[in-house]
């Protein structure tokens, strides 16, 4: 989950999973297969270091849980039980007591196949989203949060079935996803805004005419400042009308394409690249 995250973010410095590990604040490393619960506590310290993982019996980190070990069955509780766990394996299903783990977002509970009712799973219908420092769900964006207790905290908004097969979906999405638009759903009308989206929509509430004459003003305000400049309002005029074109007339958007045109051509002149 760290590692895709982390790639999203930083697409010119990938990170391969198989040559990353996690370490606790003593130096000890983790396997793969390592239950968070059973060897990290809340608010531990955990750290992302070079080289794979060790297997699990190398593993020599503390656990912070011990299992508790099940009492010793009598010959004919064994037989029963090996009977049962026979008949499961041959019918693909597990056998009734047997827990198995929920693979719903925001679920990831153990339950009991033969107890599974509808309204025993609360989850969460879309991946979860980390972005910088926020975290929340991508069905839920409107709860970000900012810890990791506050974030588990967050309530399913779906309820169901517990199930144990995973979905198809991404199982985490990072501010890369959230930048292209998806959210991890697999219809396009949940489809996250774009940035060129949401510009459009926030032009289209400023009211309209309003908006447009105030583009105008600063237009008419950046023509008269770069005239003194020395650049020939002729030269802007020509500029603005070009841009009017290819923009369809919105007054908004061309104050905004000329902005950051003029803006671009300062920092490549400050770099050294301007032509």
């Amino acid at each position: 989950m760290f590692v895709k995250t982390y790639n999203g973010k930083y697409p010119t410095n990938q990170l391969d999973a198989a040559e990353v590990h996690l370490e606790n604040d003593s130096g000890e490393s983790f396997a793969n297969e390592c239950l968070i619960s059973d060897y990290i506590e809340s608010s531990s310290d955990v750290y992302m270091k070079h080289g794979a993982a060790p297997a699990l019996r190398e593993v020599t980190a503390t656990r912070t849980r011990q299992a508790k070990p099940p009492s010793a069955p009598g010959p004919a509780a064994t037989t029963a039980a090996a009977s049962s766990a026979g008949a499961a394996v041959a019918s693909g299903t597990a056998a009734a007591g047997t827990l198995v783990s929920c693979k719903r977002f925001g679920c990831q509970k153990k339950y009991d196949p033969a107890g599974n009712h509808e309204g025993a799973c609360s989850f969460h219908r879309l991946p979860p989203v980390f972005h910088e420092t926020a975290k929340f769900w991508a069905c839920c964006s409107e709860k970000k949060c900012y810890s990791w207790d506050s974030f588990l905290e967050v309530k399913g908004c779906c309820t169901g079935f517990h199930t144990d097969e995973k979905t198809e979906q991404p199982q985490v999405l990072g501010g890369q996803d959230v930048r292209s638009g998806n959210d991890g759903s697999e219809e396009a009308t949940e489809r996250l805004k774009t940035i060129e989206e949401y510009n459009a929509e926030q032009r289209a509430n400023k009211g309209g005419a309003s908006g447009a004459g105030e583009a105008i003003s600063k237009l008419y305000q950046l023509r008269q400042a770069l005239d003194k400049a020395g650049v020939a309002g002729e030269t802007f005029d020509a500029a603005k009308e070009k841009l009017a074109v290819d923009l369809a007339g919105d007054h908004v958007a061309v104050a905004e394409e000329m902005a950051k045109r003029l803006s671009g051509f300062l920092s490549s002149v400050a770099q050294g690249t301007a032509p």
